[in-house]
Order: C-alpha cells, then structure tokens, then sequence
C-alpha cells in the first residue's frame, strides 16, 4: 500500500502562479499539480542529473514508463492545522451563495459526502470564510480565527477583527489572491533605460497560512528525489516572478488521507489527462468536471523562449466514477509537450492524477 505524506509549503513572501489573462496581471490561488512537478524536474536538473535518452533525466523514467514512483497532488491552501480540498464540482446546494464556494475542510468534506451543506444563511455566516469561497466546520472555525488573531500583533486591529469575525465568519481572509488589485512594477529597457509600469498578480497568506501538496510514494525511495528538489527550490522559489517572491520552507508530515467507508466516487486532487482508453470508460460516465488549458514557457538551459504545446486537461476537484480496485496502474498520462521535433530533450507534462476515493450518498 502507497504510504502517503503533505509537505506543508511555509511562504516566505508572496507567490505568482500564472493563469491565462492579460499580461501578467492574474494569479491563480493554487499551485497546479503539472507546475509543481514541472519544478522538481527543473530542480533536478540544475542539481546535476545528466540528461539521457528516452526520458530525458534518470528521476523522468519510471513516469515515462507509465511506473511512476510517487503521485503528487496539486498545491492547496491550509491555515495552521486545517487542510482545504478542492470543492467537489457536484451540483452543490440550492443557495447562489453557494457557488463561490471553491475550497472545502477535512470536516466539511465529510459532511458534503453526506449531502450536508450550508443553505441556510445563519449556517453560511458561521462556516463560510474567505468572503464565501472556503468552507468549514465550526469547530475549524474556532481553530482559524485564534490562529489569525494571535497572528496579528497590534492590539486594536485584533480587537477590531475579533468583532468582524463575530459578525461573519466571512471576513476572515486566508490569503489575499486573484482578487486583489495587483502589484505594479517597472520594467527598465536595457538600451535606452527607458522605463515601463506593468503589474503582477500576488498571492499573500496570512501567518500560519500557506500551500500543502499531497505526496503517495508507490516507491518510497523516490522520496529521497522529491525531497532534494524541495531543499533546492525553498532558495529558488517557485512559480514566476521569483525574483520578487516565490521563496518557502518545507516541513514533511506522515499522514493518512481521508478515509470513507465504502467509496462510490473519485475526487481528483490534482489536475488529470486521460488516456484515450480512460476517456471511453465508464470512469468517466456521468462525472462532474471542468476542462482547463495548460501551456507555459519551457524552463530548461536549451530553451528559455520557447512555449510548451498546449494540452485540455481536467481539474483539481473532478468527481469520477468507480474507484479502482487496489493496486491499479495510475489514472492519466505523462506526456512529452516540447514545441517542435528537433528540440534536445522531452519536455514532460504530468497528467497523472491524485485520487482521494469518497462517498457520495445520492451517488449509484
């Protein structure tokens, strides 16, 4: 049985995580799982792996091979001791309200599963935070509001607050993100220092706030590869824009993922490509899910201009059918997106997908 582990992203400053938009302007408030691997393969590399044939690096080959030794999940907020999920993309309450919401708890996961949701408007003011898109229980609740206090260390303000928070759980922030006015910079031209005014999106966490990423090791000496890369990128950062932000420190945990007796449903943690053979199966009968477009810049020393073909692929919180029995051969695709035949090496997209396995009671 895979053993499983979160690593618990500590931010040192704010985060850029490009989504499509104008420019630079938009900030995506979760780290992709396909990003977060694309960086521990570019760490890998500027740490000395040799490039090869076939898959391109030696830690690329067992994924290339459809053997990956560890899946990674997409890299989701958490604040202190409560983990967020992605919110199931089922058809979620009666109340309007209700359709900002984009992150769930542990606790309110498994109230959802049984078809348990807020509808009511005292209930939302109690357990819906982060203006409406985060939901969590009240016990979590308690948890995050002394955590986002004691963070705070003028007096007045944290009084201030406290009666916010008691007024509507909604005003406690998490993180500050997409929608927030973004940051302006100033770009210089290098021949004529001429200046120009262009402007980043930021994601900011609160203290005690940051990013987690799920990690099951189907080989857990595996572990010793992601967690070297890790080492490399708390200085190298992550995501773009590094040079403004990006840095973070890393703590790994031992822990189990949520369990449910007798699961009827897959939720995706990560983004996930089908296979051909996937996209006729019954796996993907009657699911709920959203399509996003991935593409990006190749970041390797043989091609820093260059942008990677583009790929549909599905998103974190996709509800699919059937959990495999186990021991099955992971879900989804590793497939090489570099731009044009000639270029030196594979450039990999990780399509595989994480699985949490949950019940769904209106579920057959």
């Amino acid at each position: 049985m895979a053993e499983t582990s979160i690593y618990r992203l500590r931010p040192r400053g704010a985060f850029h995580f490009g989504e499509r938009g104008v420019g630079v302007e938009e900030t995506s408030d979760v780290l992709h799982s396909d990003t977060l691997f694309s960086a521990l393969a570019s760490a890998w590399r500027q740490l000395g792996e040799p490039l090869t044939s076939g898959a391109g690096m030696r830690p690329l080959e067992p994924f290339a091979a459809g053997n990956p030794p560890f899946l990674v999940s997409s890299a989701l907020p958490y604040a202190g001791d409560v983990l967020l999920f992605p919110r199931p993309l089922i058809p979620f309450g009666s109340t309007k309200a209700l359709k900002k919401v984009a992150f769930v708890s542990e606790g309110a996961l498994l109230l959802l599963a049984q078809g348990d949701v807020p509808d009511s408007a005292a209930r939302r003011r109690q357990e819906l935070i982060q203006g409406g898109a985060v939901w969590i229980t009240p016990e979590e609740r308690k948890h995050v509001r002394q955590l986002l206090l004691e963070g705070e260390e003028n007096a007045r303000e944290r009084a201030r607050m406290a009666a916010r928070f008691e007024q509507d759980a909604g005003f406690m922030r998490l993180w500050w993100g997409h929608d927030e006015p973004p940051a302006p910079r100033v770009a210089l031209d290098r021949l004529s220092s001429a200046s120009s005014l262009f402007f980043t999106g930021r994601l900011s966490f609160a203290p005690g706030c940051g990013l987690y990423f799920w990690a099951s090791f189907r080989d857990t000496t595996a572990r010793t590869d992601l967690e070297r890369a890790l080492v490399f990128l708390e200085d190298e950062g992550i995501g773009g824009k590094r040079s403004t932000g990006g840095q973070f420190d890393f703590e790994r945990l031992d822990r189990e993922l949520p369990r449910m007796e007798d699961p009827n449903r897959l939720l995706t943690l990560s983004l996930y490509r089908p296979s051909s053979q996937e996209v006729g199966a019954r796996i993907l009968r009657d699911a709920w899910f959203r399509r996003i477009f991935r593409q990006g810049w190749i970041y390797s020393p043989e091609g820093r201009n260059l942008r990677r073909k583009g790929l549909w692929m599905l998103r974190e919180g996709s509800v699919l059918r059937s959990p495999p029995t186990d021991g099955p051969p992971p879900l989804g695709t590793f497939e090489d997106v570099r731009p044009a035949a000639g270029f030196p090496h594979p450039v990999w997209r990780c399509g595989y997908a994480f699985i949490l396995p949950m019940r769904l009671e209106e579920a057959s």
